[in-house]
């Protein structure tokens, strides 16, 4: 799956982290159990994420850290900085009044 790939819904993306979070930890050749204790969160907690996808924020980033992954994850990675807007922006249009 490459990075390109636009998910249309959250549970999606969070889906494929999950499955490119186990498949690098089987590349690195990690039980659950080994990677839960390096990452500082219940096996239990791995078991789930890896099956939905479903995790806090937090619980995410550690098993990131503990795949060697969180260097790559960023704020503006995540969120953007928004371009600076003009100041048309701000300014109200004028009003049009229709003739009577």
């Amino acid at each position: 799956m490459s990075i390109e790939n636009i998910y249309v819904f959250p549970q999606d993306l969070a889906e494929a982290i999950a499955r490119q979070a186990k498949a690098r930890r089987l590349g690195l050749n990690l039980s659950r159990q080994t990677l839960a204790e390096k990452a500082g969160v219940p096996a239990p907690t791995l078991c789930k994420f890896e099956r939905t996808g479903q995790a806090s924020l937090l619980t995410v980033l550690k098993i990131a850290d503990g795949l060697g992954g969180l260097a790559h994850i960023t704020p503006q990675s995540l969120f953007p900085d928004l371009p600076p807007l003009d100041i048309e922006h701000f300014v109200a249009p004028a009003r049009k009044r229709g003739r009577r």
